[in-house]
């Protein structure tokens, strides 16, 4: 008969289980607000709130991710701020693309 090894899980791997189903759960909810939404049949405002409340959910999950998954939070005061400014900095420029591309699609003739 074989040994069986005594298999006891850490505070810390029941954190990034419970990090892991928060994850899962944001996604499930990302998924049904985009449903729910239906971002693809609005236009102007409303889909720019649409939009930016699921990148505001993914953002949320890259800041998990990040912090705990590659531990930033445990590192140095420079890498966790610039880790945060890009996350910011991608969901405003992903938002301001969209802006400009509902918005100067009647100013740019040429394209």
């Amino acid at each position: 008969m074989q040994d069986v090894q005594d298999v006891r899980t850490t505070p810390r791997d029941r954190f990034l289980y419970g990090i892991g189903a928060t994850l899962v759960a944001l996604t499930s909810i990302g998924w049904l607000l985009f449903r729910i939404l239906n971002p693809g049949n609005t236009g102007g405002t409303a889909l720019l709130v649409d939009v930016g409340l699921i990148m505001g959910l993914a953002l949320i999950k890259a800041y998990l991710v990040g912090a705990e998954y590659m531990d930033v939070r445990a590192s140095v005061a420079w890498l966790k701020l610039a880790f945060g400014a890009w996350l910011l900095l991608t969901w405003l420029a992903v938002l301001i693309a969209m802006y400009l591309g509902m918005h100067l699609h009647s100013y740019i003739h040429f394209l």
